[in-house]
């Protein structure tokens, strides 16, 4: 047991340390160059009717040579069920400039005890090292909000799946994409909220660390 032990330490030390790291990577995306793969980010934090939100979204790529990238993302609260989000952002990794649009269903509020539970449908172009691409995701999501006392958390879980079309090739064009996304945002009033995720890829994807903040108005 003891020698088990010792083996699982420096195994333990080092997911501590990575945990604590996290932090001042995000920040050092703040102050970097720009490249990789936009996040869910703040796609489950619903908007109200005729309100509107504004979030900036460093990223850093894991996978397929690594990179740095920024989203700015605009959401606007169309109805009771849905709101709307336009992208668009640059990076110098895998994955280039990159715009598109989403559009969110929240089908069961975030209320009481209830957590909530809703899906955004998204399209979004993206320029890669091999060919512009136009990607079409359905990104469920499940969060909760959390009141800590000294202000309040809602993590989520979401799984992006869908399909990507490399833009100009005439046959066998598309391929499966897919991947789950674990995140949190925090926040201590209704103005600011900030963001942390990770993204693991599954199929076609890349890995990737994300985080921001959203000023909603």
């Amino acid at each position: 047991m003891t020698l088990s032990l010792m083996r699982l330490f420096p195994k333990i030390r080092t997911s501590i340390l990575t945990l604590f790291s996290l932090p001042f990577t995000l920040g050092t995306l703040l102050l970097a160059p720009a490249t990789s793969h936009a996040g869910v980010f703040n796609l489950p934090n619903f908007i109200e009717v005729g309100s509107w939100a504004i979030g900036i979204e460093p990223e850093i790529t894991l996978t397929s040579g690594a990179g740095l990238a920024g989203t700015a993302k605009f959401n606007y609260g169309l109805n009771e069920l849905s709101n709307l989000q336009l992208s668009v952002g640059h990076g110098n990794g895998p994955r280039a400039f990159r715009a598109g649009a989403a559009l969110t269903f929240d089908f069961i509020p975030d209320v009481d005890q209830q957590p909530g539970l809703g899906l955004a449908v998204q399209s979004l172009y993206v320029n890669t090292r091999s060919a512009p691409q136009v990607e079409l995701t359905a990104i469920p999501y499940i969060h909760k909000e959390f009141d800590t006392g000294a202000g309040f958390v809602d993590p989520f879980v979401s799984i992006p799946v869908g399909f990507s079309f490399e833009v100009g090739q005439n046959e066998n064009n598309y391929r499966t994409i897919a991947n789950a996304a674990v995140g949190a945002s925090f926040r201590t009033n209704d103005t600011f909220r900030y963001t942390v995720e990770l993204g693991l890829a599954i199929n076609n994807m890349d890995s990737y660390i994300t985080g921001g903040v959203t000023y909603r108005h």
